[in-house]
């Protein structure tokens, strides 16, 4: 709240409510009922992205108030939904599908960062992009220049 309440800002986006967040609270609720505070701050006539699948969503939702309410996840409900579809050997790169369900668009690209949750956090930007109002090319096209070269994602084989 402290931290919102300097620059109110225009989107907000909530990445996920996850346990490496739990050191002062409780239980993941907790997690929620904090980081919703970044909703509550957010302009009155400003977006607010969420994981559409987070423990805690009635708490996100219910701090959204009548803000818009952009949602990003694996189910198929979510306003983008975002699907990992694993490593490409061809090329080095890892597979995802990003789903704009307002848009009835897909798109299928490679991307240098693996994983399911970085395919996650990709659906969180492309949620961010739609409410900016990015074609989903665009998007796709800025997450595929991430600059991101670093051994941090590199696949190690172990023979």
């Amino acid at each position: 709240a402290n931290l919102v309440s300097l620059a109110a800002p225009d989107i907000s986006l909530i990445c996920n409510i996850g346990h490496a967040h739990l050191e002062f609270f409780k239980d993941l609720r907790g997690v929620a009922t904090e980081k919703g505070d970044i909703l509550t701050g957010t302009r009155n006539d400003g977006t607010v992205v969420i994981p559409g699948e987070a423990v805690g969503i009635d708490i996100l939702r219910q701090k959204a108030g009548n803000r818009r309410i952009i949602t990003f996840g694996t189910a198929l409900e979510n306003d983008v939904v975002a699907e990992y579809l694993g490593y490409c050997q061809e090329n080095g790169c890892f597979k995802v599908r990003l789903t704009w369900n307002p848009l009835h668009e897909s798109r299928e690209f490679f991307w240098k960062i693996g994983g399911a949750h970085q395919a996650m956090n990709a659906g969180g930007a492309a949620a961010v992009g739609m409410a900016l109002g990015l074609a989903p090319d665009d998007i796709v096209r800025g997450l595929q220049s991430d600059g991101s070269n670093s051994a941090r994602h590199s696949i190690v084989r172990n023979n």
